[in-house]
């Protein structure tokens, strides 16, 4: 790789933001095989999140 092409990456990877970041990662979770390890524990959390909060 030459200096040129190393110095054009970094300039790309500075223009990213944290929200592309954010977006990029919520594009990737949406893939078909990743959905039901996102939205599995998700799931689970608000269940026993709701029966622990209407128990007390």
């Amino acid at each position: 790789m030459s200096q040129k092409e190393i110095n054009r990456n970094r300039r790309d990877l500075s223009r990213k933001t944290g929200l592309h970041y954010f977006l990029e990662g919520f594009s990737i979770m949406m893939q078909p095989g990743l959905k039901r390890f996102v939205f599995l524990p998700i799931v689970v959390n608000i269940f026993i999140l709701g029966v622990y909060g209407f128990n007390g």
